[in-house]
């Protein structure tokens, strides 16, 4: 194994000054490192950052000693800075892929239009804060549209394309819903409420244990039904350790096996995802109206895909298997499991503490034993 390349001095160029932030990584030109690149002066105003090799960044001073200093006030509007700063990403920054470039551009996009119009001077916390009251969407969605301005407007102020000093605050978290766990009653009464492939991927979560999105995504290639023991081949979570996290995930459901039989049957020669009758964009959200609907239908409260999972992994430790088997069937450690997906209903804590008998519970009654003689 080769010596990690050593870490660059700090470069100067005319008014600049440049400085390793991270790295190495490997490239096509060599070993790149990240360069914050800063003015000279009491202020140190913010010029660039990204990756680059130590010979290019010389050419790359050379190129922006003619951009600095910025024009001052440059932006008049909030939607002038998100325009300017996704410029800059698009055109400076190589360590911006086009998956996040793409995030960033829907992010702004929502901004501008709530936010675009406000003058930079007018903009004030108040604003911020009110923002979830103008866009209907999850509090994660807010909180990362209202990041995405904040270092748009960092860097529009480093560059002193701005000067109006703004604090961000942290929006406040939406209270979370209850995660409720059904009961097998109640999946047997939503089952019966669904029809089409709606009914098949309820059926076919409820039958593996599996996400949502490993049954979605499930393509016949990876269904083995002519096995001795049936069995599907699913892509489980990625992590950093396990970036292809294959399993195979046996089949005991019959009503799931037939359902499978019957779909395939239904086409001479199936290819593709099982699933095909609706695209991917619009399967999520079709199946949260259909869930909506069908537990309103039979009397149960709301629950999701996920929570099947729950109710899967509360069956399977309600057995008595070993938690280790179970975690690895659900693709989860025993740690996870426990944490975020163990649900103890109120009667199995009744159950515990009846057998627990904890507290004194008294003596029991001595009989004397006479002997005869």
């Amino acid at each position: 194994m080769g010596r990690k390349p050593t870490r660059p001095a700090p470069v100067s160029f005319s008014n600049l000054r440049a400085s390793v932030q991270r790295g190495p990584r490997d490239s096509a030109t060599g070993v790149e490192w990240y360069w914050r690149v800063r003015r000279h002066g009491s202020d140190r105003k913010f010029v660039w950052s990204g990756w680059a090799s130590r010979r290019s960044l010389d050419s790359r001073l050379v190129e922006l000693s003619g951009t600095v200093p910025a024009v001052a006030n440059a932006c008049e509007t909030v939607k002038d800075v998100l325009e300017l700063y996704l410029g800059y990403l698009r055109t400076s920054r190589d360590d911006v892929n086009e998956p996040t470039l793409r995030k960033y551009k829907h992010e702004a996009k929502a901004l501008v239009t709530h936010l675009g119009p406000v003058k930079v001077g007018a903009l004030s916390k108040r604003d911020l804060l009110a923002y979830p009251s103008l866009r209907k969407q999850s509090s994660r969605t807010h909180q990362a549209e209202i990041d995405l301005l904040r270092r748009a407007w960092t860097w529009a102020s480093d560059t002193e394309l701005i000067s109006h000093p703004l604090k961000f605050p942290r929006l406040p978290a939406a209270a979370k819903r209850p995660k409720y766990v059904p009961e097998e009653a109640e999946i047997e009464a939503v089952l019966q409420q669904l029809g089409g492939w709606m009914h098949f991927q309820v059926l076919m979560v409820w039958a593996t244990g599996c996400r949502q999105a490993a049954i979605i995504g499930l393509t016949w290639e990876n269904v083995h039904l002519d096995a001795p023991d049936p069995y599907l081949r699913v892509l489980g979570k990625r992590t950093k350790k396990d970036k292809h996290p294959w399993r195979n995930v046996v089949l005991t459901s019959p009503q799931a096996i037939a359902a499978l039989r019957t779909r395939r049957g239904e086409k001479p020669n199936p290819t593709g995802r099982v699933i095909d009758e609706v695209t991917l964009g619009t399967l999520k959200s079709a199946t949260s109206r259909a869930m909506t609907k069908a537990c309103s239908s039979a009397g149960c409260p709301r629950w999701t895909l996920h929570g099947l999972r729950r109710a899967g992994i509360n069956k399977a430790l309600r057995a008595g298997i070993d938690p280790a088997a179970v975690a690895a069937h659900f693709g989860h450690s025993a740690l996870v499991m426990y944490r975020h997906y163990r649900t103890v209903p109120e009667g199995e804590q009744r159950e515990a503490g009846r057998r627990a008998r904890l507290g004194p519970q008294g003596r029991g009654t001595v009989i004397p034993v006479q002997f005869t003689q």
